[in-house]
């Protein structure tokens, strides 16, 4: 930077050559300048984007970016110099929000869009490191030009990674070749993040202006922040905090709890985003502040040459209505067959594979490697760590067999799932009042005084009727029920008599269209289980499997499931609705693996229900449980909340220090794997 105890190198310049002052502000000496933009990995930035050069004087000069990465400015005034990208067009394809997909979904428009300049975000130029990026548009970052010194080489993070397996969009769903040439240059490592349930797409974020700080802006004429590019970084409670107090906070009063954290939330959306595509920047960002080292979550960031961009994974799991939580499971389903396609081509490119899942996440990984894992062991071991945080998934959902006991719609379990995976980890929490019970008050989680909502998944009180149903409206099986709903109408009506019939399966009609059923699965069966991009359509709702043999337990129990919820109106079989508890919220504690508790004067058969095998071929693998419970106290507390209940539970320096860093950073990425281009 420049040294403020001397007369600056650009003011012994005007000297010599008697340049008027720019102090002044009056016209001085101009050059034509050139600037070369390039990432952390040495690639130019994208042709087309337009830059927007400010004096120090506040005249600007535009520029767009060529084929070789730079951009030409001409009769720029010598001396102290800033830029922003510019934010073009939205060009991207829109998804038609009027057609019929049959899809109960909270978005109307799933399409995801990043504009050419987005994550871009300026670290340093020439001889000058900016002190936070994040902050490129209230404090830019200033380099000297004269007509000695006309280049500037600048250097930004690599654009944000966003793999989008959501159904309302347009496009495959696939890496670019970009962007496996970006995941392959910064690490060889692919680490991928995947959003739980009801999260839908959200917004990136922006910019903060230094009038959101109360400072005076560097020039009166700097672009509003919509404007510039999105920044795509996470902003921290500190950040949050300095600009909440200038936006009002500061007339709030102390005990007027509400308006603060509305106060608090506005920022929080402006600057972090909304939704998924505010997840993913936040563990982005602490992932990267962990495997810098930096001990605490609130330490500065300061190895921006090393960020590391992790692999945003985005799914359809925000259904309407919201409670209907078994639809969002079969969502999660379909979007793992759709990852099991992408992570065969890292694979293919001998891309290092690191997952993180949160809450129903899991659900979308686990149904990608239960695929992979049935490939006769063409893929086994090539994930490097399955990481789930939190997992909304049965707690013996990795089985290596399959078993029929509080697996209700033949979806609880993955026994393929393990043989994919080199180490697999969990950390969960018994205050996690989304999973089950919780007992520590002020988490703001109501559902964990009545013991969760998961294990009440398949009851009534989630609304389950009719979401199975949505994928047989327009195909043969959804005529059979019309005819079960017509056979079943004129039972009533001839109700006592010869042609009254309680139940629809007894008769001639409804005996051949069980037959029908069961013969339609196996067809479909043997058309898909030789190939992975076959369309599924009968078998969608269970699209977690590669193959479908007539042998396995886990088809007999689908035609099972499928048949009884035709002939009885969509709905589970009353007897059937119970589930095993949350993975992410008893971890190993119920499992072959766990530390018994309250089991003495159980029953046998009790005993066996509750000792299900974990996994018989654990002793080959590394499977490591990490209970949170002392400090981990909400569902999403992965996220900073605290601004949000008003301080008044200090978790996430906890959170960051054991979970982020002590955790999946230290002792298992770097352990076994690496995280981009950081050292271990």
């Amino acid at each position: 930077m420049v040294n403020t105890n001397e007369k600056p190198f650009y003011h012994q310049f005007e000297e010599k050559h008697h340049s008027e002052s720019t102090e002044t502000g009056t016209a001085a000496c101009r050059t034509d300048i050139i600037i070369h933009h390039k990432d952390t990995l040495e690639r130019s930035l994208p042709k087309g984007i337009m830059v927007k050069v400010y004096d120090q004087d506040g005249g600007v000069s535009y520029g767009e970016i060529d084929e070789n990465g730079d951009s030409h400015h001409i009769g720029v005034k010598c001396g102290l110099i800033s830029w922003q990208l510019m934010r073009g067009p939205d060009t991207a394809p829109k998804y038609d929000r009027h057609k019929k997909d049959g899809r109960q979904l909270t978005d109307k428009d799933e399409q995801a869009f990043f504009n050419d300049s987005d994550g871009y975000v300026l670290i340093k130029a020439n001889d000058e490191k900016t002190e936070d990026p994040r902050l490129q548009l209230a404090k830019p970052l200033k380099v000297f030009v004269s007509v000695n010194a006309k280049e500037v080489k600048a250097i930004y993070l690599p654009p944000p990674i966003l793999l989008n397996l959501r159904f309302r969009q347009k496009g495959n769903v696939r890496l670019s070749s970009k962007q496996i040439k970006q995941i392959k240059d910064d690490g060889n490592t692919a680490t991928l993040f995947i959003h739980g349930y009801n999260v839908s797409l959200g917004h990136i974020g922006k910019f903060p202006q230094a009038e959101d700080f109360g400072d005076i802006p560097e020039y009166s004429n700097l672009p509003p922040s919509d404007q510039v590019q999105r920044p795509y970084l996470h902003y921290d409670n500190k950040a949050i905090g300095q600009l909440a107090k200038n936006t009002l906070l500061e007339q709030a009063k102390e005990d007027d709890n509400i308006y603060v954290k509305h106060v608090y939330n506005e920022v929080d959306l402006k600057v972090n985003g909304h939704k998924a595509l505010g997840w993913f920047p936040h563990v982005e960002y602490y992932l990267n502040l962990a495997a810098s080292g930096k001990l605490n979550y609130d330490d500065p960031f300061t190895d921006w040459d090393k960020y590391h961009r992790i692999i945003g994974v985005t799914w359809s799991g925000s259904v309407d209505p919201s409670m209907v939580f078994f639809r969002a499971e079969m969502y999660a389903n379909e979007a793992g067959r759709e990852l099991a396609k992408v992570l065969i081509e890292l694979f293919n490119e001998g891309i290092k594979v690191n997952i993180i899942t949160h809450s129903l996440g899991a659900r979308v990984a686990l149904s990608a490697l239960n695929i992979l894992g049935d490939f006769d062991g063409a893929y086994d071991e090539k994930i490097d760590n399955l990481i789930m945080w939190e997992a909304a998934v049965a707690d013996n959902s990795i089985i290596d067999s399959y078993t029929r006991v509080k697996n209700p719609v033949a979806m609880e379990l993955f026994p393929y799932a393990h043989k994919t995976v080199k180490y697999l980890r969990v950390l969960y929490s018994q205050e996690d009042g989304v999973l089950g019970g919780d007992s520590r008050g002020g988490d703001q989680e109501y559902t964990g005084l009545l013991g969760g909502a998961y294990p009440k998944k398949y009851t009534s009180l989630a609304n389950t009727t009719g979401a199975l149903k949505d994928y047989y409206k327009e195909n043969k099986i959804g005529e059979y029920y019309k005819t079960i709903e017509e056979i079943k109408r004129y039972g009533q009506i001839h109700k006592g008599t010869q042609w009254g019939q309680d139940n629809p399966e007894a008769t001639p009609k409804g005996m051949e269209i069980k037959k029908e059923i069961a013969r339609l699965l196996l067809e479909e069966a043997n058309t898909v289980s030789s190939d992975l991009n076959t369309q599924l359509n009968y078998l969608k709702p269970w699209s977690h499997f590669r193959r479908f043999r007539p042998e396995d337990e886990h088809f007999k129990h689908i035609v099972d499931v499928l048949t009884y919820q035709v002939f009885n109106n969509w709905t589970i079989y009353v007897n059937d609705m119970a589930v095993r508890p949350a993975l992410g919220h008893q971890g190993e504690r119920l499992t072959v693996l766990g530390t018994w508790f309250n089991n003495k004067g159980l029953s046998e058969a009790r005993k066996k229900e509750w000792i299900d095998s974990f996994i018989t071929a654990q002793n080959k693998k590394q499977f490591w449980f990490w209970d949170q419970s002392n400090y981990f106290i909400s569902h999403s507390a992965m996220r900073e909340w605290e601004w949000k209940a008003l301080d008044t539970q200090k978790v996430f320096p906890d959170i960051y220090k054991e979970s982020y860093k002590g955790r999946i950073i230290d002792e298992w990425i770097n352990e076994k794997s690496n995280f981009g281009r950081y050292k271990k």
